[in-house]
């Protein structure tokens, strides 16, 4: 058969915005491109091995730009100050959870939630 198992528009496949803290969903699985292994009538068995499991799926690739800037004062000879600001995504891209991978499951294939968004942290250090 072959092809892709993931949708190539992905993204407009969502009911709702994602946001943090927000449930979402997007359909990111094409589900027609699994299939579940024959079972035996008889047994109830799996007449062979399935090549599906949960490590075999991947979702939509993250990245992160992460920042620090941090200015040193000398406020005399043997006290020193230091300001720090922290961010962690400083450009706020939207990183994608990953899709759901039990196949039993109803939302199998869908991505429901997003990673955090732009954390700042300010720190303030006096060296005596």
């Amino acid at each position: 058969m072959g092809g892709s198992t993931s949708f190539s528009n992905w993204k407009q496949n969502s009911t709702n915005r994602c946001t943090v803290g927000a449930r979402c969903t997007i359909q990111y699985l094409d589900i027609k491109a699994f299939a579940f292994v024959p079972e035996s009538p008889q047994s109830r068995i799996a007449i062979r091995p399935g090549n599906l499991n949960s490590g075999c799926i991947r979702g939509p690739a993250t990245w992160s730009k992460d920042i620090l800037l941090a200015k040193n004062f000398t406020l005399t000879e043997k006290i020193n100050l230091q300001f720090r600001a922290d961010m962690v995504n400083a450009t706020n891209h939207v990183n994608y959870g990953g899709p759901t991978a039990g196949m039993n499951s109803a939302v199998f294939g869908q991505i429901s939630g997003v990673a955090g968004m732009r954390v700042i942290q300010l720190n303030a250090k006096l060296k005596f």
